[in-house]
């Protein structure tokens, strides 16, 4: 298990891990839209992939947040990854197997980003379990950061590998990435989760009604939620 007597830095372990993650999700969407355009000459098929990448995961957050106050965070960003890289990996055996299937890549990206809903919570609420209130803001900042790297830097890195390399070997890569994001998780001690009491007594459905109720009456955090979705 990896130990460290500074809270902060065993947490920069895990963002660097979550941000190699991050961008190999953007570099396979990205590659794959460029592949489906040069495939077949649609538009349509770059868009809808682009749906199947990032849908799943915006959908099904809020059943993650309910998750990841229940159980142990570090355990749902290893299946997250890991299921992540299972999704990007049925989507370069069906390239070999069935090459003129498109929905086969929808399916896989759409696998992928199914398990993203599972992992992204987690990773945001591991926050309050690894350091002080103080650095809340700090880490929270390099989250948006690696957020945001699928979709400003992960471009530019594809467009440069997809010239090279084909579009398996693209995705391979993606899948180390996920990999490495899920030995960082590995490597931290196990995380004691503190839950309030309400929320032990609480059942899921009545924890995920409560969040619905808390954002819909605060109309500044809906709108911003509106806006960024």
């Amino acid at each position: 298990m990896y130990r460290s007597t500074d809270p902060f830095r065993l947490f920069l372990v895990v963002w660097a891990g979550q941000l190699l993650s991050k961008l190999g999700s953007g570099i396979s969407a990205f590659a794959l839209g460029v592949y489906l355009y040069q495939k077949s000459g649609s538009s349509s098929s770059y868009s809808f992939l682009l749906l199947c990448a990032f849908m799943p995961s915006i959908i099904l957050a809020p059943l993650g947040g309910v998750l990841a106050d229940r159980v142990d965070r570090r355990l749902m960003m290893i299946v997250g990854d890991i299921g992540s890289a299972t999704g990007i990996i049925f989507t370069i055996v069906m390239l070999q197997v069935l090459p003129d299937r498109d929905w086969t890549i929808y399916l896989g990206v759409a696998i992928s980003s199914l398990f993203v809903s599972i992992h992204s919570p987690a990773f945001k609420a591991l926050i309050t379990d690894l350091l002080d209130e103080k650095e809340y803001a700090k880490a929270s900042g390099l989250i948006q950061l690696a957020e945001a790297s699928r979709y400003l830097f992960a471009p530019v890195i594809a467009a440069v590998l997809i010239s090279r390399i084909s579009i398996s070997f693209v995705l391979a890569i993606d899948v180390l990435t996920f990999v490495g994001a899920a030995l960082t998780a590995v490597r931290i001690s196990k995380i004691a989760i503190q839950r309030r009491n309400n929320l032990l007594m609480e059942s899921f459905s009545d924890g995920l009604a409560c969040g619905i109720r808390y954002i819909l009456a605060n109309r500044f955090i809906f709108n911003l939620m509106w806006l960024t979705s």
